[in-house]
């Protein structure tokens, strides 16, 4: 019986430490997660839709911007109901446990990063739709036939690449390589930590993943 109370008031004391450590009030935290829900079930509901009719329209399967959607999918379907119960719950441990914790980071910022990635992407084919009309098709399709199916190759590749850099950096964190992955005890959220040598990748993430999309697409629409 002693066992049973010293376990619940240790609970309680770690869960109260938990929600006190939080910069947002408990208002706040259950606005943004009830917030997180309706994104989560619109967002998730909506690309769902767009990417089978997409793919079920002969014409759009081999369009440069079809696969790009899968970015917003997954943000919906995994990233936000992770930030709804994160604030929600103000207690990741508790709720979510380390697992998650560790592959977040990567999920977070991999998606953030691939979503700009693609949309600068998008913005470049406008451009080059606009000035290189000729040369459209040869860079961002390069379609060969495989079996009877349209196989847009440089877009798989692109699609790829806009993937692969922000995995690829997010990945020597999460490895522990350089940088490292952790609880943020004042946000409650697991994202991207400096080791106990003081390195992080988070400045290498903004500028491949934020402040180089963002460059591309001003100055493309500009030009546009």
């Amino acid at each position: 019986m002693d066992v049973n109370f010293t376990d619940k008031c240790a609970f309680a004391i770690s869960e109260k430490s938990s929600n006190d450590s939080m910069v947002f009030s408990e208002s706040s935290s259950l606005l943004a997660g009830i917030f997180a829900i309706i994104l989560a079930v619109v967002g998730t509901c909506l690309n769902l839709l767009f990417i089978l009719a997409l793919l079920f329209h002969r014409r759009t399967r081999a369009h440069l911007t079809t696969p790009f959607m899968l970015s917003d999918f997954w943000n919906s379907l995994f990233n936000l109901p992770i930030m709804a119960v994160r604030f929600i719950s103000r207690d990741w441990m508790g709720f979510l446990g380390f697992g998650i914790c560790e592959i977040y980071p990567l999920s977070f910022y991999g998606t953030m990063g691939a979503s700009l990635l693609s949309l600068t992407i998008i913005t470049v084919n406008r451009a080059f739709i606009l000035f290189f009309p000729n040369k459209v098709d040869r860079i961002f399709s390069n379609i060969i036939v495989v079996c009877n199916h349209n196989i847009p190759t440089s877009s798989i590749l692109i699609l790829l690449l806009c993937w692969l850099v922000p995995t690829g950096i997010l990945l020597l964190p999460t490895t522990g390589v350089y940088g490292e992955v952790g609880l943020n005890d004042a946000t409650q959220s697991c994202t991207l930590l400096r080791d106990e040598k003081g390195h992080t990748v988070k400045p290498l993430i903004y500028l491949v993943g934020f402040i180089l999309p963002c460059v591309t697409l001003f100055v493309t629409n500009i030009a546009e």
